[in-house]
């Protein structure tokens, strides 16, 4: 029965074979990959601070004159209406080229002459900035010039707590008052004497500056005080007529007292041209604090070929054409003025009182 019975099974087999068959198990779903962690928010790097001129027991100060930085904008004078950029083209070259400059200079503190208002510092400002130049602080207080219309101007690394004109003929001028890093307090002023050689403008610049020093004197009794700008005097400290001169009026020549005297810049041979033509027409007055050394400077990149002639309207030499419209007729006068050094502290004295 056994015999009959086994083909009979191997057949069913073969014939289901499909069923007897042990079939594979269905795929398993696919596994989602992990999201990769999203990337640590990466703080933004800090600029980098721009290095100074000096160290840090000194400051690095400075003037120049731009020579007719007046926007294509606004109302301007008649006579500005002819030295001014006359395009915007005109214009941005100037701002880019005064910037590159000042970013050069790595000053601490440096007054600007013949600006034609704040538009125009501010655009050249931010543009120092923009250039990695420092984030300078700046005054400014509209001038009394009703010929040309130029204003002057004080930029700062260093906090300006307080701007304001004195109450003087003298038409461009500001007087800014800077908190240095010390915690000393000294003030700025930036000026801009009358132009012309003929004896009524030198009459007229001495008269001014004996206002500014009265004010200058009675600043001094408080704080230390730095006058930067466009004094116009031709005269030098070993010069016939020195003392009477604007320039000699403002060291405090005249007077007995030492305690009203400034250091003036033109002592040092090296800042005795500060224009392309070779004038002395930029000083630097240090009063209360010790001048160390002065230079004038950025001839390379104010002179892009050839020195423009005296007369010439900056905005009308072409830029590409004849490439060698000059930055400004004036070069840079800085100088580097020694900080005030704590007292040191009197020394314990070794000897000892016993107690009784």
């Amino acid at each position: 029965m056994s015999k009959l019975a086994a083909p009979t099974l191997l057949s069913c087999c073969v014939f289901a074979l499909g069923a007897c068959t042990k079939q594979a198990p269905p795929p398993a779903p696919p596994v989602a990959a992990a999201p990769e962690p999203e990337p640590e928010p990466v703080e933004p790097e800090e600029p980098p601070i721009p290095e100074r001129r000096v160290g840090d027991d000194a400051i690095a100060v400075g003037t120049f004159n731009l020579q007719w930085a007046h926007d294509p904008l606004g109302d301007t004078t008649k006579l500005a209406g002819e030295y001014r950029a006359q395009t915007d083209e005109d214009w941005d070259w100037k701002v880019d080229n005064v910037a590159k400059l000042l970013v050069e200079e790595r000053l601490d503190i440096i007054a600007l002459e013949e600006l034609g208002g704040q538009g125009e510092l501010t655009d050249i400002a931010l543009k120092i900035e923009e250039l990695g130049g420092p984030d300078y602080d700046w005054a400014f207080v509209e001038s009394k010039d009703r010929l040309a219309g130029h204003h002057v101007a004080v930029l700062s690394r260093y906090p300006i707590v307080e701007q304001r004109r004195f109450e003087i003929h003298m038409r461009r001028h500001l007087a800014a008052d800077i908190e240095l890093p010390n915690g000393d307090t000294i003030t700025v002023v930036a000026m801009h004497a009358a132009g012309g050689k003929y004896k009524n403008n030198e009459a007229a610049r001495a008269k001014n500056a004996k206002a500014l020093k009265r004010r200058l004197t009675a600043l001094q009794a408080e704080h230390p005080v730095i006058v930067l700008g466009t004094t116009n005097s031709p005269h030098l400290p070993d010069t016939r007529g020195y003392k009477t001169s604007a320039a000699g009026l403002l060291a405090g020549t005249t007077t007995r007292k030492q305690t009203d005297d400034c250091a003036d810049s033109a002592s040092f041979y090296s800042a005795q041209s500060t224009t392309v033509h070779g004038d002395t027409a930029d000083r630097i007055f240090v009063c209360g604090l010790e001048l160390v050394d002065v230079d004038s400077s950025g001839q390379s990149t104010i002179v892009r070929d050839e020195t423009d002639p005296d007369d010439a309207v900056w905005s009308q030499i072409p830029i590409e054409d004849a490439p060698y419209r000059d930055v400004s007729d004036h070069l840079v006068l800085w100088a580097e003025v020694a900080l005030p050094q704590p007292e040191p502290e009197p020394e314990a004295s070794g000897d000892s009182v016993a107690a009784p």
